[in-house]
């Protein structure tokens, strides 16, 4: 049976891979071992499996081909997902979207209290992943990894319709729940329409780098800020950071960017019950966004939430993550000698060695 689609009637230090563009050889670029992938999977890699002047194999993720079909074969050979991709749509690398999923459960692992004296983390957690997409990439390797429970929410119901078939072809009707949102808020109506009263242990995002064309004006109307950026330009940035072929407008922007996108989660954090969601998790892709945000984070007042933060690169991509709980939304006076809202570091974990704050 298909999995349905609810719609809500509202409006590490740096761990780096050593590799270099276009002609890599296994385990260089990105992360990928393209011999063990070509060994696995040779009907989707075969066909764009390349060799270099000195006999090296390799894929060239510069192509969306390329990387579609190496996204799809590193899927299903390291975590037996069955995977496909309309065109159109964001073609997420897997070695970043699984670095994230895994350092939310170092995350979670080293929250421990009376009632999780091991920590969180097992197969009973409950995770929200925002704008899920049609590759419906976090919710897999979550389920995948460690038997998680997500809610997949995105603001397009044509992605999430492939989301929906990608559920039923790995058998996870009963683990993984999709719902689509008018995108009037970032997290708060699927807390509330998807919550059931159990709360969720984390939510997951990486929200669109662009700004989007036009900002709001007072008064209602719309102005020009600036020349907006032409698709060459876009396509351009996204190639740098690390995307390949078109991909949807509410994949690649929104109003404010990022950083608007992450302050309009934190304002969110502290209007939500207190546990609604334990913890809020972002992934930057630019470095002056985490910097700008991490001083939102710590002018909120003293006591009131615990953060943590790290970076991580692989091949030649970088990304940001960050983490907050919101400890208490309105905490009594503090004396102006209060230490601003504290920062932890992760212990070791298997999956990947320290962790720590960026």
């Amino acid at each position: 049976s298909k999995a349905t689609v609810s719609v809500l009637n509202c409006r590490q230090r740096r761990a780096r891979m050593p590799g270099r563009r276009g002609a890599v050889g296994a385990a260089a670029e990105g992360g990928y071992d393209f011999d063990a992938l070509a060994r696995e999977c040779p009907e989707t890699v075969g066909p764009v499996l390349k060799v270099d002047a000195k006999g090296r194999r390799y894929v060239d993720l510069r192509t969306r081909e390329g990387l579609v079909a190496v996204t799809t074969a590193a899927l299903k050979a390291q975590h037996g997902v069955e995977w496909s991709l309309p065109d159109g749509h964001l073609c997420p690398p897997v070695p970043n979207r699984t670095h994230y999923v895994r350092w939310i459960h170092s995350l979670l692992k080293a929250d421990r209290d009376a009632a999780h004296p091991d920590g969180r983390g097992g197969a009973g957690c409950r995770g929200i992943d925002v704008g899920t997409g049609a590759s419906l990439i976090y919710p897999l390797l979550s389920s995948a990894l460690y038997g998680w429970q997500m809610v997949g929410s995105d603001t397009d119901g044509a992605s999430l319709g492939h989301a929906a078939g990608l559920v039923a072809r790995n058998g996870l009707e009963g683990k993984v729940e999709l719902v689509e949102v008018p995108g009037d808020t970032v997290v708060a109506e699927v807390v509330r329409e998807m919550g059931r009263g159990e709360g969720f242990d984390f939510m997951m995002c990486n929200p669109p780098f662009f700004e989007a064309e036009e900002e709001p004006q007072a008064g209602g109307k719309r102005r020009q800020e600036d020349p907006a950026p032409s698709s060459s330009t876009k396509r351009r940035r996204l190639k740098a950071a690390g995307y390949v072929g078109d991909i949807t407008r509410s994949e690649n922007e929104c109003e404010g960017g990022e950083l608007a996108f992450a302050r309009q989660l934190l304002e969110e954090s502290y209007d939500l019950p207190k546990d609604a969601v334990r913890w809020f998790t972002l992934m930057f892709g630019r470095k002056a966004s985490i910097k700008q945000f991490i001083k939102a984070l710590t002018a909120r007042p003293p006591g009131s939430l615990t953060y943590r933060s790290t970076e991580f690169t692989l091949g030649h991509t970088t990304r940001w993550l960050v983490a907050w709980r919101v400890l208490e939304p309105h905490p009594p006076p503090s004396s102006p000698d209060s230490c601003p809202s504290p920062v932890g570091s992760f212990p070791p974990t298997p999956e990947h060695g320290p962790l720590s704050d960026a």
